[in-house]
């Protein structure tokens, strides 16, 4: 049943198959109110109204529990659970865009089409706080405003970064920065690629920097779990494998898909290095991160079988630092045209070369595939 909100229209919209209600009152650009839980309490209705007289036309959509009512601890406890269960939130979900999301970003398209503008206005309020920045992906909003947003709920580090933008939603730069590198791709380009303005990348990523590091980030992790790469299960296997060669391949299993995801990437960023500031403390942190990668894997080497007895620690570890350097796995890949199968067993069987005397033979022989 529907419940009026005093000053308001009501009217129904529909969009990817869900209908709900949403108030509307007021004339000029479009703004769209989002309520913060436990709802459309008569304070929101208040501050949709004063935004309505201040010469908008406001969209407020009922989104959850009941309009009007007040705020109590009850109220805010039920409706907090209805939303936590709810597959159109997701609440727990770190680039990942909640279903709700392409909802309300449908009702901005709606909006801007009836009012017309440079574009829509949209606040979100805590709960909602970060669906308005959200919108700005594939929807005419300009003006995000995020009051207290806390979605995705921060239980990591990892979940409080998110902001409801799916890792889609970055192809379209991957794609071009991959292809043309860095100084051949242009916001405009990558704008144009990925269906929104300009000003809606430019407000999420600031720089084209910004946007090549979150491509970089999100290509070298694979995946949305917070877990440092040296605290991942395939780190505690290698640990505990018997033999050099069991060792490396369980590093190179997971190296070379990195590889392939990232390469062009941070190859991109190198050749950009070279002009943006901002990219160039991108590249020294990520030969950093790869010297660390480089420290760990021989130190566990180590473990197992002493280094040639006319090799240093240090000369070891830039020998597996180079070895990992993404322009070696576009040469060999890219370049050359090798299968991805033989990289892992070209740099596989280069460390062992390199590091030791005599490369043991591999004590289980489905190791040598």
């Amino acid at each position: 049943m529907t419940i009026e909100v005093p000053g308001f229209t009501t009217t129904t919209l529909t969009f990817l198959g869900t209908a709900r209600d949403v108030y509307v009152r007021g004339d000029g650009p479009a703004v769209i109110v989002m309520s913060e839980v436990p709802g459309i309490t008569p304070a929101v209705a208040r501050f949709a109204r004063r935004t309505a007289d201040a010469g908008f036309r406001v969209y407020m959509p009922q989104l959850f529990g009941t309009p009007m009512r007040r705020v109590s601890p009850a109220a805010i406890v039920s409706t907090f659970a209805h939303v936590c269960i709810s597959r159109e939130f997701r609440m727990l979900a770190a680039d990942a865009s909640s279903p709700i999301v392409d909802w309300l970003r449908a009702l901005a398209r709606h909006a801007h089409g009836e009012c017309g503008g440079p574009g829509v206005g949209a606040v979100g309020m805590c709960l909602t706080g970060n669906f308005a920045l959200a919108m700005m992906l594939g929807a005419p909003v300009i003006a995000p405003v995020l009051a207290q947003p806390s979605l995705p709920v921060p239980l990591t580090a990892r979940h409080r970064a998110g902001l409801h933008a799916s890792p889609t939603e970055l192809a379209a730069a991957h794609e071009l920065f991959a292809t043309h590198g860095y100084a051949g791709t242009t916001m405009r380009q990558i704008a144009a690629h990925a269906g929104v303005s300009v000003p809606t990348l430019e407000q999420l990523f600031g720089a084209k920097a910004n946007l090549l590091k979150a491509c970089i980030d999100a290509a070298i992790a694979g995946d949305d779990r917070p877990v440092a790469m040296l605290e991942r299960d395939w780190a505690r296997a290698a640990q505990a494998a018997g033999d050099l060669h069991a060792f490396v391949e369980i590093v190179v299993d997971v190296l070379e898909p990195a590889q392939a995801r990232s390469a062009a990437l941070v190859i991109a960023a190198f050749e950009g290095s070279r002009t943006d500031p901002e990219l160039a403390e991108l590249v020294q942190r990520l030969e950093a991160q790869r010297r660390t990668m480089a420290k760990w894997i021989v130190d566990h080497l180590t473990r197992i079988q002493p280094l040639r007895h006319d090799l240093t620690t240090r000369d070891a570890i830039d020998s597996v630092w180079l070895l990992m350097d993404p322009v070696v796995h576009d040469r060999i890949v890219r370049r050359r045209r090798r299968a991805r199968s033989h990289y892992r067993r070209w740099i596989a069987d280069a460390i062992l070369r390199l590091l030791f005397d005599r490369p043991p033979v591999p004590t289980d022989p489905r190791s040598r595939r």
